[in-house]
């Protein structure tokens, strides 16, 4: 995808260069989760429910807005996502406000 932005200009984000030091931001600034235990990726046949807890966990959250807008051809919550992956194991969900 590198060359001239549609307007015609030369954009140095598009550029190898620019491409690569925006790949290494995104790797540098993402951290979700520790794995000091090596509990992950989960063992699905030990696994017989799993919870998943929080406000947005069954929400799909696409995009931001304004210039974090992006219109995605598909989308799963986090929910969903766990879910789909446990091979018939059940997955739970509970927002982080409740006290139950």
């Amino acid at each position: 995808m590198a060359g001239p932005s549609p307007d015609g200009h030369h954009d140095p984000a598009l550029q190898p260069e620019g491409r690569a030091a925006s790949l290494e931001g995104a790797l540098e600034g993402a951290v979700l989760l520790k794995n000091d235990r090596h509990t992950l990726p989960l063992d699905k046949t030990a696994l017989h429910t799993v919870a998943v807890i929080g406000p947005t966990a069954a929400q799909t959250v696409t995009t931001g807005g304004g210039s974090g807008e992006v219109v995605s051809f598909a989308s799963s919550s986090a929910l969903t996502g766990i879910a789909d992956n446990l091979g018939g194991r059940r997955a739970f969900f509970m927002p982080a406000e409740s006290t139950a």
